[in-house]
Parts: C-alpha cells; structure tokens; sequence
C-alpha cells in the first residue's frame, strides 16, 4: 500500500507527506489534518482489490492537494460565526459537496479513466452495504434473543 500511496502522491503531484492509518472505528476511508494529513482506512482495506484500494487512496489524495480540510475548517468557523443565519448552513453543505465532486473528478483524472474509477467506487459501496445489511440483521437478531 505504501507503493501504492508514494506513487499516486507523486503523480497528482501531492507535495504534503501523507500518513495512513488503520481504524476499526471508521467504515469509509478518511483525511485528518491539514499540515500532517492523515489518510484513514478502515480495518478491512486489506481485503480490498488493488483497483479499489487506488481509487480510494487517489480520492483521499484529492482531498490533501485541493486542501479540503482547510477550506472546510474555514467554512466551520464561518458557519459558527453566522450560526443564526440558514444561508451559512446552507453554504457549508454546498462546499462539501462541491469537495467531493471536485475529489471524484481528480481521482479519475488520476488513474486515467473516469469509468474504471467509478467501477472501483461503485463495488465498494455495494461490498459495504451488504456489511452493514449484515450487521444490522445480527443486531436484530441479538434483540429478538
């Protein structure tokens, strides 16, 4: 995975030194930080295909080079600066948004194909929600017991 992670940073041209992490606490990969990103993987990245494990490192990349965190950090504080006002909120879940969408399009930019980006996303979002399917039925079964 660290091949993986050097060689993508350096293809979008990442000039932050990005940390990876594993968590049981998390279920989707995430960034932490501004000045020492951390990308946070969940604990089951490792049965993941090497497609999958791209597309996903190469969207969390996107976030640390377009400095997503900082802009939504600003974005916070303008919302709790303006907490009365719907518009801030409002705002605030447009950036998101907006981040995302941005992280998508330079993720597939990335790795060269937008199809092959969203294969790779799509399966994984079908292989966790058929987790968390499971996981919700051994929850209802706990409570029936």
């Amino acid at each position: 995975m660290d091949s993986e992670m050097k060689a993508l940073a350096q293809t979008m041209d990442c000039q932050s030194s990005v940390r990876v992490a594993t968590s049981s606490a998390i279920e989707s990969a995430a960034v932490i930080g501004w000045l020492r990103p951390l990308v946070v993987l969940p604990k089951d990245w490792e049965t993941w295909p090497l497609e999958q494990l791209r597309a996903v490192l190469a969207h969390e990349l996107a976030h640390i080079v377009r400095r997503d965190y900082l802009w939504h950090t600003i974005g916070t504080i303008a919302r709790a600066v303006h907490f009365y006002h719907p518009l801030a909120h409002w705002l605030l879940g447009r950036l998101t948004v907006s981040q995302e969408v941005a992280a998508d399009q330079l993720a597939a930019q990335t790795l060269g194909s937008r199809s092959k980006y969203l294969k790779a996303l799509s399966h994984l979002a079908i292989q966790q929600d058929d987790q968390l399917t499971v996981s919700r039925s051994c929850c209802r079964l706990r409570q029936a017991i």
